[in-house]
């Protein structure tokens, strides 16, 4: 059972690393909305887990799936996972 045990555990981190490892989608997130309170969910937590070319991204203290944008980033709104 032991034995087990651990190998089932190994196969969550592997799969826990690949989920981190994977390609980001294109684009940028969309800069964050200044001002506005958000609750802080977990809508997400890579690109993998948002449908078609939306990406992971932050806004406030919620992460979620949003539309990319293409072009200028504010250099201070790095993505952060």
């Amino acid at each position: 059972m032991t034995k087990l045990f651990c190998i089932v555990l190994l196969e969550l981190f592997c799969l826990q690393a690949l989920a981190f490892n994977t390609l980001e989608k294109p684009g940028l997130c969309p800069p964050e909305t200044p001002g506005v309170e958000t609750i802080c969910l977990l809508g997400c937590l890579t690109d993998v887990d948002c449908p078609g070319f939306q990406k992971c991204c932050r806004d406030g203290c919620y992460m979620g799936c949003q539309n990319p944008v293409f072009g200028y980033q504010h250099p201070s709104r790095y993505r952060r996972y």
